[in-house]
């Protein structure tokens, strides 16, 4: 089965998720802890109530000092499916992509990673982690606002980059809309336009919250994969089209797929940054 393929019934089987909630959370099993992600020894590490939901919080980088510039990093989809196209048991990322590239990042400033609703927890010890809440939920408005508000927390008024991976751009964007104090936003695979994503891939809507008009003139870099078969070049500049004219930049990675070949470009990619976007 084509990786395609498995991304197009995956949306088909949101349909019955309310039937196997049941039989996924109690099989839910135990994954990699985020800590086996990290430098030995790395203690900051927490976790964050998003309306009732587990949301890992790692502080990675704090070497700037109170307030420098933040990088906060939003984790992507992850495993919220089966190879089968089935809802999985939990959606910690065996790829965790947004990651790699925090862990990768040398820009000096203070870095923050965030990872999506149930991911690097056990699932079976959370009644709130049914499959809708990672899977059809993830675009909702009340996930929208959960994320704003904790990142307003997180981020104190500092100038902040926000960068996403896959649905975590989507969520980045959306959240910048909300706070002045994101001054840039990096989409990696980043998938800005669920709807669009969808009809791509001729599969249901999801529940999908509304960005305010106009939209704020927010600086955007989108990191694309030239062999990404989920959200390929072609699609991405469709999704940047109707965003405020001189506020994006596309930059393709010609080798890299959806969660593969980002890691080794990515401190020349964090210094990308339009520049004709300014308030008209």
């Amino acid at each position: 089965m084509s990786v395609l393929h498995k991304y197009k019934r995956a949306f088909f089987i949101t349909l019955i998720i309310p039937l196997l909630a049941v039989y996924i959370s109690a099989c839910a099993p135990v994954v990699k802890p985020v800590q086996a992600w990290l430098p030995f020894g790395h203690t900051g590490v927490t976790l964050a109530q998003l309306g009732g939901l587990p949301v890992v919080v790692v502080n990675l980088y704090n070497i700037a000092g109170p307030g420098a510039a933040i990088h906060l990093y939003i984790e992507g989809d992850g495993a919220a499916f089966t190879p089968q196209g089935l809802p999985s048991r939990n959606p910690t990322p065996r790829t965790p992509v947004a990651l790699q590239l925090a862990l990768n990042d040398s820009s000096g400033a203070r870095v923050i990673y965030l990872g999506r609703p149930c991911q690097w927890v056990d699932v079976a010890q959370h009644p709130t982690c049914t499959p809708a809440a990672y899977t059809a939920q993830r675009f909702t408005p009340a996930m929208l606002v959960g994320y704003t508000k904790l990142i307003k927390q997180l981020a104190d008024n500092q100038p902040t980059t926000l960068i996403g991976h896959s649905g975590g751009a989507w969520l980045a964007y959306g959240v910048a809309q909300q706070l002045p104090q994101v001054t840039q936003v990096i989409a990696v695979a980043g998938n800005l336009n669920p709807a669009l994503v969808n009809q791509h891939h001729k599969v249901p809507a999801i529940p999908q919250a509304r960005w305010p008009t106009p939209l704020r003139r927010v600086p955007l870099v989108y990191v694309a994969g030239g062999r990404d078969n989920i959200i390929p070049p072609k699609l991405a500049q469709k999704m940047l089209a109707p965003l405020p004219a001189g506020c994006t930049y596309l930059q393709e990675i010609n080798t890299a797929t959806h969660t593969q070949g980002f890691n080794a470009p990515w401190p020349v990619l964090l210094q990308i940054a339009p520049t004709t976007c300014a308030a008209p």
